[in-house]
């Protein structure tokens, strides 16, 4: 996507810190909001002095706070990972199809915990323990493909 984007736009793809082509993350705390602070002083450090946003997975949350962050910057923000579900106190009623998807999502979740909690809780080390070892990456990937978070199954 970024050679047809970059003939007629200006590009600039920063990279979460602690992930990607960033170096590891020196202190916690680098939350969207956070990471949408730097990227707007980012912008704004380059001269950018309007701009649009888009984010994807937890590029979506950071480019969402952008927004939130510097709306006299931010032009627009597009999202394509959005998780959303009704507010059980509304008084929504959802299509056949609809609920047939949340009830994925509520299957998907309810594999998940033991998936979710070590991310949420041991990121670091776990993140150690994958770039320390291309076998132990291969398993993560592996299991996680076979029977995890991927694939949703258990």
């Amino acid at each position: 996507m970024v050679e047809p984007l970059f003939r007629d736009f200006h590009l600039v793809i920063p990279s979460i810190p602690g992930y990607g082509f960033s170096g590891p993350a020196h202190e916690r705390g680098w939350d969207v909001v956070r990471v949408a602070r730097a990227w707007a002083e980012l912008m704004r450090r380059l001269g950018y002095e309007r701009y649009g946003a888009q984010g994807g997975d937890f590029g979506s949350g950071i480019s969402l706070a952008l927004g939130a962050v510097a709306p006299e910057q931010v032009a627009g923000v597009h999202v394509n990972h959005l998780p959303t579900r009704p507010d059980p106190a509304a008084d929504v009623t959802l299509s056949p199809s609809d609920e047939a998807r949340l009830d994925k999502v509520r299957q998907l979740m309810a594999n998940r915990p033991p998936y979710q909690a070590l991310q949420a809780t041991t990121p670091q080390t776990l993140g150690y323990a994958l770039t320390d070892s291309p076998v132990g990456h291969l398993a993560w990937i592996a299991e996680g493909s076979r029977s995890g978070p991927i694939s949703g199954r258990r």
